[in-house]
């Protein structure tokens, strides 16, 4: 993907409040850039001994905007947006890692076993969502105003429309 793609997503970076989840099991340069951040601009969406079991290799989520050479390495061509989301929302750290939290379980219920979901996975994404019924995609933005996915060729932006009907929309940025 080449840097006019990102263009305008880095542009938001000055002003607004922009966050990444990513995901630390796929190996490389993000999961060593995440573990070595501080505690103050990340969480863990993992907790208690789950959390400390597989620090190494759990979703996490980060202010971009609290750690600007972080962000502008995600957000660079070719970087991290390949190993987790970017997203905007006007919610601070706690509550977006309480809403992200709830959405890491999946299953039949009472019928089949709770099941680790992916959703953090930029590969699980583009076929999840635009699938999703109205009721799970309004789960899934809670307080987030659109997310950020980038392809080999393009950066889309993902939002979700308040008023009226519950419904998906999908736009390309590009510089």
């Amino acid at each position: 993907m080449s840097s006019k793609h990102l263009q305008p997503i880095r542009d938001l970076l000055p002003d607004a409040s922009l966050y990444a989840l990513v995901d630390t099991a796929l190996k490389g340069p993000p999961a060593e850039r995440v573990l070595k951040l501080n505690h103050r601009v990340k969480r863990c969406l993992f907790r208690g001994s789950l959390g400390e079991t597989l620090r190494d290799v759990a979703p996490y989520l980060i202010d971009l905007k609290a750690q600007t050479t972080f962000a502008r390495w995600f957000l660079g061509p070719g970087n991290g947006l390949q190993y987790g989301l970017a997203f905007e929302s006007p919610a601070g750290l706690d509550e977006l890692n309480a809403h992200f939290r709830h959405l890491l379980l999946a299953g039949v219920f009472p019928l089949g076993p709770a099941l680790h979901f992916r959703f953090y996975d930029a590969r699980v994404w583009p076929a999840w969502l635009p699938n999703c019924p109205p009721d799970r995609l309004r789960a899934m933005f809670g307080p987030v105003d659109r997310f950020f996915l980038a392809t080999d060729e393009e950066m889309h932006t993902w939002s979700l429309s308040r008023a009226g009907r519950c419904r998906l929309s999908r736009s390309v940025l590009t510089a």
